[in-house]
């Protein structure tokens, strides 16, 4: 059946889920305003990596619990 293995095919295409901030959480590991933080994921997206490179680079310290 072709459907067997779309879960895999899917995770190719968006990778892990761990990767990635939800909104929240880029707000909260880096004490910014809802605002900001939508304005910054709308420019770089969701990866972790890009944003936390992104923040870096900004001079913007990551929360301690982060």
């Amino acid at each position: 059946m072709r459907g067997d293995n779309t879960s895999h095919q899917n995770s190719k295409l968006v990778g892990p889920w761990s990767d990635r901030y939800d909104l929240e959480e880029f707000i909260a590991a880096y004490h910014l305003t809802p605002l900001a933080a939508r304005e910054i994921f709308v420019k770089f997206g969701p990866q972790k990596a890009e944003l936390d490179r992104k923040m870096k680079e900004l001079g913007v310290p990551a929360n301690s619990g982060h």
